[in-house]
């Protein structure tokens, strides 16, 4: 009776570790492939952001329309949900902002041009994705236990 159940356990065993490792190998890679798709997005939101905004902030920047300026710093601050929109003359010095920069951030920066000359720069500081690498870790340490 007793090596029955033993060999019924050594077969339950071969079963469902490999499934259990395979399984975890397959979210892993999911897990990676989705975090690569996020920070592609969130890249080309903010890239599309800037190019549609940067001439009229080019425009306000030359004409030191401050209010209209601000306006597009607040759009801008307010379409990524937390983050901050700031512009910078050409001595790279801060001329206005919008928004608290988040600690964990990525900014992405476009060049204001005004009659053939850059003026400044228009900066868009994001809240950066969370890091897949502690989820990775434990999959990983998951995986090291269940093959052990």
């Amino acid at each position: 009776m007793f090596v029955m159940q033993d060999l019924r356990f050594r077969i339950l065993t071969l079963c469902v570790v490999p499934f259990l490792i395979g399984s975890g190998l397959v979210l892993l890679t999911a897990l990676i492939s989705l975090q690569s798709q996020t920070d592609q997005a969130e890249q080309q939101l903010a890239e599309t952001l800037l190019t549609h905004k940067a001439p009229d902030a080019a425009l306000y920047l030359a004409t030191e329309d401050w209010i209209a300026l601000a306006v597009i710093l607040d759009q801008l601050a307010q379409a990524t949900g937390m983050g901050r929109a700031e512009v910078m003359n050409s001595d790279n010095r801060l001329v206005l902002a919008s928004g608290k920069a988040p600690a964990r951030h990525v900014e992405y920066t476009a060049s204001l041009e005004h009659e053939g000359l850059i003026i400044g720069k228009l900066s868009l500081i994001v809240n950066q994705a969370p890091s897949t690498d502690a989820i990775q870790a434990l999959l990983i340490q998951i995986l090291c236990m269940i093959s052990a």
